[in-house]
């Protein structure tokens, strides 16, 4: 069996996100191969940009000449970690019908961004935290997250509250998804400390908030990447590649999207 591959953006290095731990996969030749899309230039267009740059260059496509220009088997399964604007570069990844196809486990921290379905909400509206009603989902992002919620991959979109200038938070576009594919309340624990969190097959949409800090500020921001080696590798990570049925639906909780 080829071994499992995890890309993650830039910004998730090692020393921000957490380098796998290889207690958990100590024989080497199980052990998923990490490798990171070399974009250290801050702002979502760059990695967006990088990404297109290359999937044009490979005829469309990003994932297997990636991965065989690293000299790994591109055949294994692949999964996607980008966190803040290295989640738009893991969006543009998806835009591809083919490399979609071929990812298995994609988790976007604090960096899953749509728009607007018409005019930009009051600050003051969206600080009410309803104007997830107005956020449209990008189509890569719904195609995706409604094949995790049939329970053909796994996906997991963390957030805050966060309210950028002039595009949704990641908790706006969070919500607006749930609303798309029908995810509802759930409760599962992943190893970090969710206030809200909403669900359904092996999709995951997680408000993570730092102890004893608001969620709308830098704090919230950063305190997500550094839970990723917690939430993800240890988590996440572990069941997908050995094949556990994670799943939010048998974890429900009565009621509605929020």
């Amino acid at each position: 069996m080829s071994r499992p591959v995890i890309i993650t953006d830039y910004s998730c290095t090692p020393r921000i996100c957490g380098a796998l731990p290889e207690e958990l996969w100590p024989v080497e030749d199980e052990r998923p191969v990490v490798l990171s899309i070399p974009v250290s230039i801050p702002g979502s267009d760059a990695h967006e940009r990088w990404v297109k740059t290359f999937q044009d260059a490979h005829g469309g496509e990003f994932l297997k000449p990636f991965i065989e220009q690293h000299h790994v088997d591109p055949t294994g399964p692949i999964g996607l970690i980008g966190f803040s604007a290295g989640g738009w570069g893991i969006g543009q990844i998806i835009k591809n019908s083919g490399d979609a196809d071929a990812v298995g486990m994609l988790y976007v921290v604090d960096g899953m961004h749509g728009g607007w379905k018409s005019a930009q909400p009051s600050y003051a509206e969206r600080a009410k935290g309803e104007t997830w009603k107005a956020a449209k989902v990008g189509q890569h992002w719904i195609d995706f997250a409604s094949s995790a919620a049939r329970g053909e991959r796994m996906m997991v979109a963390s957030y805050s509250k966060i309210l950028p200038p002039t595009y949704p938070g990641t908790r706006e576009t969070a919500l607006a998804l749930a609303a798309d594919v029908g995810a509802f309340p759930t409760a599962i624990d992943i190893g970090m400390p969710v206030w809200e969190q909403n669900g359904i097959g092996s999709l995951f949409l997680l408000g993570v908030n730092p102890p004893n800090h608001p969620s709308d500020g830098p704090e919230a921001h950063i305190f997500q990447a550094n839970q990723v080696q917690e939430a993800v590798w240890r988590s996440l990570f572990e069941a997908w590649t050995r094949g556990y049925n994670l799943t939010a639906t048998s974890m429900a909780i009565q009621g509605g999207v929020v």
